[in-house]
């Protein structure tokens, strides 16, 4: 009778786990001595190969590139990948279209990009911006603001990483990537290069697969989503598949696909939301499975108004919410694999 017991309250654990798993913590969490910090790919199933993107590549006319930026953008520390962490991304390699295939290449260059945090904007927001009466959103005026805001965008890191993904691209066009076979993508500042790419250089890449991009600020006219947003509305067309979760609670938290539906309206752009907080403020894929996320969201996650003020009632049920920034360093995320290499497929076979 004990052992009948037993084998039914195991097989009750199994199937309950089978339902609704823990994906365990972020993947990216490791000792420092322990990640990678070398520019690489993975092929195949899995395979890690140091790499840089001016080296040759083998059989380079039939590989379609899949570049990863990871995020920062505001000179911080760099800090490298955890092992299992890129090989979360496994699952978008060794793709077969044709007699193509894809690779993961992850950016390490990236930290030589140089320039500055995001000061230079501060003189921006708080001397000029009250002077302009405070405009909520875009478009900005052509007054101070903007000359104050482009005096800093040159030396922001941010942009220097931008100008440094396309000296990458470049690199594999001249390696014989064919251009069309090159997608740009990336986390956060990541996610940003990916999207600037596909806005100032379409004719070097074939899309951009932006994950949880960032937008800048806890104001809807701080001056870096001033200029982000600006850029973005600029494009007539703009191929990119958009991955993002209302979840986000991220300091740019106007990242968020409730604050960015107006691209929509950009042709070109396709669209990927993933799971979001549930009544039960837990973030479950379709799938059935639940992401581990351990970070919540603050005050610098919910909308601020002109007068940097916020809701503190929705801050009280806000920071129950699990922020799903690090989304790409959960297992959960591979669920969306399949949607990423179709669109990969897709835009292949359409520019060939």
């Amino acid at each position: 009778m004990k052992k009948i017991l037993l084998a039914l309250f195991l097989f009750s654990i199994g199937f309950s786990t089978t339902a609704y798993a823990e994906t365990g913590k972020n993947l990216n969490w490791c000792k420092q001595d322990t990640k990678i910090k070398y520019p690489f790919y993975i092929h195949g199933k899995g395979k890690i190969k140091k790499h840089k993107s001016s080296d040759a590549l083998k059989d380079a006319q039939n590989k379609i590139v899949i570049i990863y930026n990871y995020g920062g953008g505001n000179a911080q520390k760099y800090h490298g990948i955890c092992r299992v962490a890129a090989k979360n991304f496994s699952g978008l390699t060794g793709h077969k279209i044709g007699n193509k295939e894809t690779i993961w290449w992850y950016n390490d260059e990236l930290k030589k990009a140089g320039g500055s945090g995001n000061e230079p904007f501060w003189k921006c927001n708080d001397d000029v911006w009250p002077a302009e009466g405070r405009i909520i959103d875009q478009p900005q005026d052509d007054g101070n603001y903007w000359k104050c805001i482009n005096a800093a965008i040159p030396n922001w890191n941010a942009y220097k990483r931008f100008q440094k993904t396309v000296k990458v691209v470049e690199n594999f066009i001249a390696a014989g990537v064919p251009p069309k076979q090159i997608f740009v993508s990336g986390v956060s500042a990541g996610g940003q290069d990916a999207v600037l790419m596909a806005v100032h250089h379409a004719d070097l890449i074939n899309a951009g697969i932006p994950f949880h991009a960032a937008s800048w600020g806890t104001a809807a006219a701080g001056g870096r989503r001033t200029w982000y947003v600006d850029q973005v509305k600029s494009a007539k067309r703009l191929d990119i598949l958009y991955i993002n979760s209302n979840s986000d609670g991220t300091g740019a938290r106007h990242m968020r696909p409730e604050y960015m539906l107006w691209m929509k309206d950009i042709p070109g752009v396709e669209w990927l939301e993933t799971a979001t907080y549930n009544e039960k403020n837990k973030v479950i894929t379709p799938d059935g499975k639940k992401c581990n996320h351990q970070g919540k969201w603050d005050k610098n996650s919910i909308t601020m108004d002109a007068n940097w003020g916020y809701d503190k009632a929705l801050l009280k049920i806000a920071k129950k919410r699990p922020d799903t920034h690090d989304m790409v360093n959960q297992t959960c995320i591979r669920y969306y694999w399949p949607q990423v290499l179709d669109y990969i497929t897709k835009r292949i076979e359409a520019t060939h």
